[in-house]
């Protein structure tokens, strides 16, 4: 028996999507993600099924949701990793190491701790735009706590929000 963790973020780079230059960082960075194994037989397993692209806009009438980022989405369940793993940090940062990204970050849920990297603004979009793309050399990691305070609903959500079950369990139509 063990309990089972849920380890979740995303991987963001600039995305303009009508410009040549970011659609070259995300056919790099897509390229890159389809490298990854279908199965792996180390722990802790990064697999390319726990990784998603969003899809680039290409134009601004598409309404898809991509605006201003690229974003790679990701996420897994892993049994007892309280903490972020070494050797899964390692198999995240050598992905990483191949990118064009500018920030990701990785949620635990179990834990509350939010695991953030960031590339220094001077790496980014020089390579990046270059012809191919070339990847970051340095970047930073942080480790915080993100506190689940309760928030009120009418201060973080906008007014037109009604709740899709009502307190006795029925769904409220709402048009």
């Amino acid at each position: 028996m063990g309990i089972g963790v849920i380890v979740h973020g995303f991987i963001e780079s600039t995305g303009y999507g009508h410009q040549v230059e970011s659609c070259r960082i995300y056919r790099h960075n897509r390229a890159v993600i389809r490298t990854l194994p279908e199965l792996d037989s180390d722990w802790p397993f990064v697999t390319r099924s726990m990784f998603s692209l969003l899809p680039i806009r290409k134009k601004f009438e598409v309404t898809i949701p991509q605006y201003e980022s690229l974003v790679i989405a990701f996420g897994a369940s892993y049994k007892n990793m309280y903490v972020l793993e070494a050797a899964w940090i390692r198999k995240f940062e050598r992905l990483l190491s191949m990118l064009c990204w500018e920030r990701a970050s990785a949620f635990l849920e179990f834990s509350g701790l939010h695991y953030r990297w960031e590339v220094p603004s001077d790496q980014t979009q020089n390579n990046y735009f270059a012809d191919p793309p070339r990847p970051p050399r340095q970047w930073s990691l942080k480790v915080m706590r993100f506190d689940e305070v309760p928030l009120p609903l009418s201060e973080n959500v906008d007014g037109t929000y009604v709740p899709y079950f009502t307190d006795k369990g029925t769904h409220e139509q709402s048009e």
